[in-house]
């Protein structure tokens, strides 16, 4: 149960950071995605590869992670928020006055 409780509380502040993490790490080390294609011309014997456009996953990532910690950190400063007090109108009895 504690391992449940957990994820619920942390789950997606630990997405975020992680997503996070990656993304930077991408961009640091310059990832490429391989676009997938060559072409050969037989002729000429050359062969050409299009320019790897794979930085776009570091940035993407980092996007994503940035939403999610984002909207992680309103969530839980929104749950705070609407947490009951100590003082919620009762009286030292325990009851709600009339």
């Amino acid at each position: 149960m504690l391992l449940i409780d957990v994820v619920r509380r942390w789950g997606l502040g630990i997405l975020g950071v992680a997503l996070l993490i990656v993304g930077i790490i991408l961009l640091i080390r310059g990832y490429t995605a391989p676009s997938g294609w060559t072409a050969y011309a037989p002729l000429s014997g050359e062969t050409y590869s299009p320019p790897q456009q794979g930085i776009t996953t570091g940035w993407i990532l980092t996007g994503v992670g940035v939403v999610i910690t984002a909207a992680w950190g309103i969530l839980s400063v929104s749950a705070v928020r609407k947490r009951p007090s100590a003082d919620d109108g009762k009286d030292d009895a325990g009851s709600l006055p009339d």
